[in-house]
């Protein structure tokens, strides 16, 4: 007789149940990365990994993820602990704001760098002036540098999140008596925060290493001469050799997934069980440590967002001419093989609802049916749709395009090859939201629809997705916002035909109109920034990857 688990399934009802997470898993990544493979030339892939010029990418691709890591872990402690530590009114709001720079897109960071610390940059033009140089004076534009300062601006708030739940975690009593017996600060660091912390910094450190070095939109932008193996394989896409350096880049990021995933499972713990006594921001200016910590967090929030608000900003006080004026210009200019700017915004916005709605019912779908499969496999589940968070963009876009672009079906040109790449990366996003939200449902409400004889199709319908709704939302906006700000997938399968916001910005860099390059990416942030708080609003759950 078939064994039945504590849900009444049997082995084989428990694998069957989970038929749209296997049609995700199978359509979206097992397919591409089984024609990537298939495409590479076992030749040519020996000679990669012999390649001087690879080597040196790849040294390149870890030291920008090392020192991104380093400097943005450095950065973001002593606000994590002031976030963690005092009270005051305000305080999730002034969170959010911190977070926004991690949700606007990337290029709109790439962007304020380059309007901050250009030749004729806003810093470059003071200094120039105070000094009397006549030249400039800041030369870290296009070089890794660059990169570095991007990824270190673009993922403190990401740090700084996961931080301040480890200084939530730290038991003030120990603190209390620490300070008693040791009365040294760093003393006290060492034997109490420094215990509680380690898992939040290792978290912390290894997400920021993942994300930069997958980095594609940052180098692309400002990185100049310094590229990245993610860069290397869109500029060789259409070329033999491209497949052997995706799957050298899909293995070195599956590795790192898989020690991430290892990482959580051995030693992250998302939400500390108990939040240490807050005290009030007033004294925090009752010593000098205090009012440097204060005067250092300022500093963070302006360093933070000058970036953003300066693309934001900056064709609202344009010199030549009006924002009206230089939305007309753009509304004027000629895209690719004649789009309008009405025809890329349209084809944004339409492959953004596509994807919000298909990844939102999609996630919804994997994170119920691995709720109801219950036990090993819901465990499975939640690992394998956390691994994609942290592969390789570039070589996920690469398969997708050898499968759906040229091979099963033709669709390069088409905006599905475009939905079917973002909806890759957006359903694990949507379901770590829905997930979180469904695994803190009210265990007593599920049972009471059992007890009444509801099937789980109805339980689902009439209980659970009340429950999770404000979550749900949450990822539909999420995507959207998401589907908007993509640059990987938008790059390579754009066409002069077709192209979405991200790509015409691009493509107005490249023409050297930075003027609507900027007054299209303030559109784009704004148009993000709404959707994003929006979706704050819906969802308490706080950002969980990993």
């Amino acid at each position: 007789m078939e064994e039945r688990g504590k849900n009444g399934m049997s082995p084989a009802g428990r694998l069957l149940i989970l038929t749209p997470f296997f049609l995700f898993l199978f359509l979206f990544y097992i397919i591409p990365l089984f024609f990537l493979i298939g495409n590479v030339n076992q030749n040519d892939f020996i000679r990669v990994l012999s390649d001087d010029y690879i080597h040196r990418l790849f040294y390149g691709t870890l030291a920008q993820a090392v020192l991104s890591t380093l400097f943005t872990l450095i950065l973001s402690l002593p606000v994590a602990f002031f976030l963690a530590k005092y009270s005051f009114k305000g305080k999730r709001a002034l969170e959010y704001v911190l977070l926004t720079t991690f949700f606007v897109p990337a290029f709109t960071i790439a962007e304020g760098l380059i309007v901050l610390l250009g030749e004729k940059g806003i810093v470059n033009s003071l200094l120039s002036q105070l000094f009397a140089t006549g030249e400039p004076v800041v030369k870290i534009l296009y070089s890794i540098w660059a990169v570095v300062l991007a990824h270190v601006i673009y993922y403190v708030p990401l740090a700084t999140l996961i931080l301040e739940q480890g200084f939530s975690s730290v038991n003030q009593d120990l603190v209390d008596a620490a300070r008693v017996f040791s009365g040294s600060t760093l003393r006290v660091f060492k034997t109490v925060y420094l215990n509680f912390l380690t898992p939040y910094m290792g978290a912390a450190s290894l997400l920021v290493f993942a994300f930069s070095f997958i980095t594609y939109s940052t180098p692309m932008l400002v990185g100049g001469r310094f590229t990245t193996l993610e860069v290397e394989i869109y500029a060789a896409k259409f070329k033999p050799f491209s497949s052997s350096i995706a799957l050298l880049q899909l293995l070195l990021t599956l590795l790192v997934s898989i020690i991430i995933i290892l990482f959580r499972e051995k030693y992250y713990t998302p939400f500390p069980t108990s939040r240490p006594v807050e005290e009030p921001v007033s004294r925090l200016f009752s010593s000098p440590s205090g009012i440097l910590l204060a005067a250092y967090v300022t500093f963070i929030y302006v360093f933070e967002l000058a970036p953003v608000a300066i693309p934001v900003i900056s064709p609202f006080l344009e010199p030549s001419g009006s924002f009206p004026g230089l939305f007309k210009e753009l509304h004027d200019f000629k895209f690719g093989f004649g789009l309008s700017f009405n025809e890329v915004l349209l084809q944004s916005l339409s492959i953004a609802l596509i994807v919000s709605a298909v990844s939102t019912l999609l996630s919804v779908a994997i994170v119920w049916s691995s709720k109801l499969s219950g036990g090993v496999l819901e465990k499975a589940v939640s690992i394998l749709m956390a691994l994609p968070l942290t592969m390789s963009r570039s070589s996920l876009a690469l398969g997708i395009l050898l499968s759906y672009g040229f091979g099963i079906i033709r669709l390069y040109g088409s905006w599905i090859l475009i939905a079917i790449g973002q909806s890759a990366i957006v359903v694990p996003l949507a379901a770590r939201i829905t997930e979180a939200s469904w695994s803190r449902m009210v265990k007593e409400y599920r049972e009471a629809a059992d007890a009444h004889g509801a099937t789980a199709f109805f339980r689902l319908v009439r209980v659970e997705i009340p429950l999770v709704m404000p979550a749900v939302v949450a990822s539909l906006l999420m995507g959207f916002s998401s589907s908007l700000s993509d640059f990987t997938f938008s790059t390579f399968f754009s066409t002069l035909n077709l192209m979405t916001l991200p790509v015409a910005v691009n493509l107005l860099i490249d023409y050297r109109r930075l003027n609507l390059a900027l007054a299209l990416t303030s559109l784009l942030t704004m148009l993000v920034i709404i959707v994003e708080t929006a979706g704050s609003q819906f969802s308490r759950e706080r950002l969980r990857l990993i």
